[in-house]
């Protein structure tokens, strides 16, 4: 098995001043996204009762093709074979 030397990583200033210039695009994108996240939160903080709302029900059961059928009072239910 043949043997190499090690190899050596020079780290220039160059590299340093990109990894300073990245650091600060990330931390702006994560600071935006806490931002929209915690304008989301207040929204439906704001509206409880947005998850009840008949028309978004609505929407939902029309988007997943969800039909609900009436079952009727008396206890006797319809199965289809």
């Amino acid at each position: 098995m043949l043997r190499r030397k090690p190899t050596r990583i020079e780290l220039r200033g160059e590299d340093v001043e990109e990894y300073e210039k990245a650091k600060k695009m990330w931390t702006k994108e994560t600071e935006k996204k806490e931002e929209d996240d915690s304008k989301l939160e207040s929204l439906l903080d704001d509206s409880p009762m947005a998850y009840n709302d008949p028309k978004r029900i609505a929407k939902i059961h029309e988007r997943i093709g969800y039909k609900p059928e009436t079952v009727p009072s008396d206890g006797t239910a319809t199965f289809n074979s």
